[in-house]
């Protein structure tokens, strides 16, 4: 048994698990707009958060090893572009 079996030893399940996810099913269902809006901002943010250090990280040596200005522009644009992606995401 665990921690809490005493807890729900008295309490009886009053409908089967098929029929709790029918429900949870017909209630996403009218919200279904709203869950792909969510899940796909969550997507994009955590794909911007992700990609900021490793832009940063590059920026860095490319400073270092070639002095090229003209990619670190770039880079510097893409961060801010993510920057504000991940803003409006959160």
């Amino acid at each position: 048994m665990g921690r809490h079996a005493a807890m729900f030893s008295d309490k009886t399940r009053t409908r089967k698990t098929s029929v709790l996810l029918k429900v949870l099913w017909y209630y996403l269902s009218n919200h279904a707009r709203s869950v792909i809006i969510v899940a796909i901002l969550t997507l994009f943010y955590t794909a911007a958060v992700t990609i900021q250090p490793l832009l940063v990280e590059r920026a860095i040596n490319m400073l270092l090893v070639d002095r090229s200005f003209s990619v670190l522009n770039i880079l510097i644009i893409l961060y801010i572009a993510l920057a504000v992606l991940g803003w409006v995401a959160q």
